[in-house]
């Protein structure tokens, strides 16, 4: 075939090739010469080797599934193989018995039956190869289009293109050869070679391909599964350090940590799917502070290290519609889940002030019960009782610099008094003799008697964690200048409260309180004169 008229037409689609798929061809080649130019390498990373060893499974468990479907198709070939070899016995025969062993092979694979790790898998597919070649070399006439369909299978049922590209070019290169012996000086080398070369650089190209895209599916997969294990842990991290965390979805609705919020607002209901918005005190003045703060743009110009959570103040209402005041972290989360918008995850840490105030129950509430008084016991005409101002002073002079009292009161007529918080101001710097003046100490409640043996119990408290019963104290009436009174049931607690200025520190709890008894009044000696006599027989 002439040539010249042609190259006109050569010469344009070159130049056209050129000037559209030139950068591509350098870096092809480039990167070809810098894998033959690397050298190679001793010890992988450990990114490398994770990445190798998921690829591993993938083609182990891709070619369990590929072999369900092979084995479909050599039942197909068993069954119309006589029926196309009717005439060629010896070719049946032998067509047949690849057949079977071919069936029994993928039956066995497919059924867990023989499992094959991916060294195995290579020397199967090498050895296909050499089945594929030899075939040819056999059958001169053997169709280019089965074929290249069989090395197409063969880069589909294992992505190896470390396989694939050697074997494809080797099996190139010996059709060409097997082509110049027989044919002799009558053979158009050129024009096979190019044929050829075409096939070989189709069917690698598909390996490539394939493996390249495996690969990277599977690098975003490993690296979403170092982003979560980073943000569990970082949410971890989040509630030890604030008392929850709550995550937000677009639409202000929330999606996680409502347990957090149940324990912070002491609600019993879920709070699933409600828009955060409704648990805030409907002040609009917070409400606009609140949109305004959770729609702040992220600045991308700043890296992740530059960008600091933004904080806010907020109220929030607790199930029985008191204030809850919380500072609030916010960190935007984009597309997360495939959104639209963003999703907002919240930190929330309470009021140091809420933190310190122990929420006691019903029945751990201490009760002062008066005893029944002697039928003999005489009021006497010089006692009165005392005035609220003389219980007031003892309360004062008991509990002095006092810093804040808190009353809880129920919400009926006469609204009686449920639970009393008072909380001391402690001294700025803390020294024996600034606590024995600004803050009471836990001897001035206690009688003296009872000191000894509170302070020993005290020493040998170490365990944080749990309850220590303690027997019963006398402890001073808050109610009388002078007197005590008997805490029945008495127990060191730990203190739950973790901020820097609650720690070493536990709780004494004091139940079932007693005023003393009557046979302990001692009276004194202008009460004796004013007594009557009586004489007995």
């Amino acid at each position: 075939m002439e040539l010249m008229p042609w190259m006109p037409f050569l010469i344009l689609l070159v130049a056209i090739h050129w000037r559209t798929a030139s950068d591509d061809l350098r870096k092809m080649c480039r990167s070809v010469w810098s894998f033959c130019q690397q050298p190679p390498s001793p010890k992988p990373s450990s990114q490398q080797r994770r990445l190798d060893e998921a690829m591993n499974q993938l083609r182990e468990k891709n070619y369990v599934l590929a072999s369900r479907f092979l084995r479909q198709v050599n039942f197909v070939s068993l069954v119309t193989c006589p029926l196309m070899n009717a005439n060629d016995l010896p070719t049946c025969a032998a067509q047949m018995f690849a057949y079977v062993c071919a069936y029994t092979m993928h039956t066995c694979i497919a059924n867990g039956i023989v499992r094959l790790s991916t060294s195995g898998l290579r020397r199967l597919f090498v050895f296909y190869y050499f089945l594929g070649g030899a075939t040819f070399l056999l059958n001169s006439d053997f169709s280019v289009g089965i074929l290249l369909g069989y090395k197409v299978i063969l880069c589909v049922c294992y992505v190896d293109s470390a396989v694939h590209v050697p074997a494809n070019v080797l099996l190139a290169v010996m059709e060409i050869g097997h082509h110049v012996m027989l044919s002799g000086r009558e053979f158009h080398v050129l024009e096979f070679a190019i044929d050829r070369a075409v096939f070989a650089i189709l069917a690698s190209g598909i390996s490539v391909v394939l493996e390249r895209t495996l690969r990277d599916r599977l690098a975003a997969q490993i690296r979403n599964m170092d982003s979560e294990s980073i943000i569990l842990a970082f949410r971890q991290m989040l509630r030890a350090v604030c008392d929850g965390e709550v995550l937000l979805d677009d639409g202000l609705c929330i999606q996680e940590g409502s347990n957090c919020l149940n324990r912070i607002l002491f609600r019993k209901e879920s709070l699933d799917k409600t828009a955060f918005r409704n648990i805030l005190v409907q002040d609009s003045s917070e409400l606009e502070a609140f949109d305004k703060f959770i729609s702040q743009p992220l600045d991308a110009g700043k890296t992740a290290g530059q960008l600091a959570a933004p904080c806010l103040r907020l109220s929030l209402q607790s199930a029985h519609a008191h204030r809850v005041g919380v500072d609030v972290y916010h960190v935007a989360l984009q597309h997360l889940f495939g959104c639209e918008g963003s999703y907002h995850l919240l930190g929330l840490k309470l009021d140091v002030e809420m933190q310190s105030i122990p929420d006691a129950a019903c029945s751990s509430t201490p009760v002062l019960t008066q005893p029944a008084q002697s039928a003999g016991r005489r009021y006497l005409s010089g006692q009165r009782p005392r005035s609220s101002r003389s219980v007031t002073s003892s309360l004062h002079r008991t509990m002095s610099n006092l810093e804040e009292i808190m009353i809880l009161v129920r919400n009926v007529d006469q609204q009686p008094v449920r639970q009393i918080h008072v909380k001391h101001r402690e001294p700025q710097t803390f020294t024996a003799t600034s606590a024995h003046e600004e803050v009471p100490c836990l001897r001035s409640f206690v009688r003296p008697t009872d000191w000894e043996t509170l302070r020993r119990s005290i020493a040998t408290y170490s365990d944080k964690r749990g309850e220590m019963d303690l027997p019963g104290l006398w402890v001073k009436a808050f109610s009388r200048q002078s007197g005590f009174m008997k805490a029945r049931r008495a127990s060191l607690k730990p203190c739950q409260d973790v901020s820097r200025s609650r720690r070493n520190c536990f709780w004494l709890h004091l139940r079932e309180l007693q005023l003393e008894e009557a046979n302990n009044w001692t009276p004194s000696e202008p009460d004796l004169a004013e007594m009557p006599c009586e004489s007995t027989v």
